[in-house]
């Protein structure tokens, strides 16, 4: 078992008792988490996959669909602790806001329960080891090479086309990729990469995910709108107004720290 099976094994680990949480309940906290691991298992899939001549190997669809269910709990999970932060008040509008998300809520857990309820325990453990598999073929200097590789074509296409709202989403997730690659390498008995550039990745990915967020939500909001703005009138503009005001400031922090990022090369020790 090498630094990355090894890495696999804590994840799938990880992910399956997720799996059978959710067949009764769904919290905040494990839905990140889930959605963390599945990530993490991306970042393993571009690895062998970005280097190998065999046949790509997928992501199971069962997995991809409990993603998309937990990715619009988590939207809605995300919006409500945002609207209680406001501390909103006792009237009819903000208490109608306020259940409109909690039926929401509790209709995207009832989803992910079913969606769990019907894993393939069978199809994920093949899954598992036929990664593993491809993952035993990668050794240190392999992986560290199909990083430094990759986070260069990252470096090239921000020099030939500058960073905006329609390709920062996709260099957000590739430098998850990245970042939970270096994760495997460094969380070992003996860490196998440290990386110079980590602190600013961090810092670049932190305001990368606080834009996103405020964009998704701002989305949601935008067709929540169509339905509900001569219900909810007050409370539809004031959140859409606080959205783009959110917006506005972690695209600005997002371009710039990503920007400032990849004008640093990555070097490994």
């Amino acid at each position: 078992m090498n630094f990355l099976t090894r890495y696999s094994t804590s994840v799938f680990t990880s992910l399956s008792e997720h799996l059978e949480a959710f067949t009764k309940s769904a919290e905040r906290n494990r839905v990140h988490k889930f959605r963390v691991d599945i990530k993490r298992i991306q970042a393993l899939l571009f690895l062998v996959n970005s280097r190998d001549n065999n046949e790509a190997i997928k992501e199971p669809e069962f997995l991809d669909r409990i993603f998309n269910v937990s990715g619009r709990l988590r939207e809605t999970q995300v919006e409500r602790k945002s609207f209680q932060r406001q501390k909103p008040g006792e009237d009819p509008e903000s208490l109608g806001w306020n259940e409109l998300l909690k039926r929401t809520e509790q209709k995207s857990k009832r989803k992910l329960q079913k969606a769990a309820m019907k894993v393939d325990k069978e199809e994920l453990e093949y899954f598992r080891r036929l990664l593993d598999r491809r993952l035993k073929a990668i050794d240190q200097r392999k992986a560290r090479l199909a990083l430094l590789l990759f986070y260069g074509s990252l470096q090239q296409m921000h020099q030939k086309e500058k960073l905006n709202r329609n390709n920062l989403h996709h260099l957000r997730k590739k430098l998850k990729h990245i970042s939970y690659i270096l994760e495997a390498m460094e969380n070992t008995a003996r860490p196998v990469a440290k990386v110079t550039a980590k602190a600013q990745m961090l810092i670049a990915l932190n305001n990368l995910g606080k834009w996103h967020d405020a964009a998704v939500t701002l989305t949601h909001l935008e067709k929540l709108e169509d339905d509900f703005k001569s219900v909810f009138p007050n409370i539809v503009k004031k959140l859409k107004g606080e959205c783009k005001r959110k917006c506005r400031k972690y695209y600005k922090k997002a371009r710039e720290t990503a920007a400032d990022l990849l004008l640093q090369d990555l070097i490994l020790t």
